[in-house]
């Protein structure tokens, strides 16, 4: 029997808003920490004959194929970012005690890499560091499915050398599992991060991604839509630290909640006293579509330093004005507006593109919603 003690924090200690109890359904995870695990993984067919490392991650075992550089493992890692005040959540508790060894990846220059995340009917968790050397290039693509009825946590590292250029890209499809995601990544002097994230929220979804720009003149862009439909919950949150000066970063996140759907994106950009000379934007917007949808959008500065560059936030939760329904409604288009606005969100992102060349078809995903 898996070890599942875990120390239960009241919701302010979790950092979730003062007015809204959780934007998290915390209950969802509760409900299952005691699930054996997985034994039947989700079986997701992907075309891999464009990536030169594969990363196949099926509950209890990876299978690594390709130039993927130098592999390890370790066993007592550190899971979150002791910077951060808000990391004092006991799925990361919960995680470390059946998720024990984190698969380690040193990547070559010029790589590309594609990550398949399954889930399964049981328990599933993994934990991944990926790390650039100095001065190279990667393209890393992560495919986050859980179709089960099971529950699902996930650490991801992530870290850029000085003067390194990454692109990340994060796809999430996720159905009856909970799934708990926590990414972490670091930059460089120098390094430039790109973030295309992409979610199809399940029963419960909880992604949160923190980036740390920590070498000098460092810079982090992120694009983000999320799709919350049915009864399904997501809570999408981004948070970003300047640590070195003259760092730059911009959010970008865009979302969609229909019939009983309920969609938070939120997030803190945060510039440390030392951080100066730099600049940050957080953008995000949620339409909540039809009466019982409720979508939040939460963007937050924190700034310790009176010499920035420039910094701002901008955030809208508000659903499509009458006129515009109706206009539709009066060209045919009716029940398929959510699929529409979900299309979009995820189309303005680049994930969609960027996840279909791996023979994943997006679009029928969207118009099964």
């Amino acid at each position: 029997m898996a070890d599942t003690r875990v120390e239960l924090k009241r919701f302010q200690e979790i950092a979730d808003s003062p007015t809204v109890r959780y934007y998290t359904d915390w209950r969802k995870f509760r409900d299952k920490l005691d699930i054996d695990d997985a034994v039947n993984i989700d079986n997701i067919e992907v075309e891999t004959g464009s990536a030169t490392c594969i990363i196949d991650l099926r509950g209890t075992h990876a299978l690594v194929t390709g130039n993927c550089g130098r592999i390890g493992v370790t066993r007592d890692h550190i899971l979150f970012n002791p910077a951060l005040a808000t990391n004092k959540e006991y799925m990361l508790d919960y995680h470390a005690r059946r998720a024990k060894v984190r698969l380690e990846a040193e990547l070559p220059d010029k790589s590309k890499v594609l990550v398949i995340s399954r889930g399964g009917d049981g328990y599933t968790g993994y934990s991944l560091k990926l790390s650039t050397p100095a001065m190279s290039t990667a393209q890393v693509t992560i495919i986050d499915v859980a179709l089960g009825d099971g529950l699902k946590t996930q650490c991801i590292a992530l870290e850029a050398g000085d003067r390194s250029k990454v692109e990340t890209i994060l796809f999430q499809k996720h159905a009856k599992t909970p799934v708990y995601t926590y990414m972490t990544a670091y930059a460089g002097t120098g390094a430039e991060l790109q973030l295309k994230l992409g979610t199809i929220a399940g029963d419960m979804t909880r992604t949160r991604i923190d980036t740390i720009l920590r070498g000098e003149t460092a810079a982090y862009t992120m694009h983000g839509g999320a799709v919350a439909s049915g009864e399904n919950r997501g809570d999408i949150i981004a948070n970003v630290i300047h640590s070195g000066q003259k760092t730059r970063s911009t959010v970008q996140l865009r979302g969609v909640s229909s019939d009983k759907g309920v969609l938070a994106l939120r997030g803190v950009a945060r510039v440390e006293p030392n951080a100066r000379g730099s600049s940050t934007g957080f953008e995000a917007y949620v339409i909540p579509f039809g009466d019982k949808a409720k979508g939040y959008a939460v963007p937050m500065l924190e700034i310790f330093t009176g010499d920035v560059e420039q910094a701002y936030h901008s955030a809208a939760a508000s659903s499509l004005d009458e006129e515009t329904v109706f206009y539709l409604k009066t060209r045919g288009i009716g029940k398929e507006i959510p699929a529409l606005l979900a299309y979009s969100v995820l189309d303005y992102t680049g994930v969609r593109e960027a996840v279909e060349r791996f023979g994943l078809n997006i679009d029928k995903m969207l118009w099964e919603l």
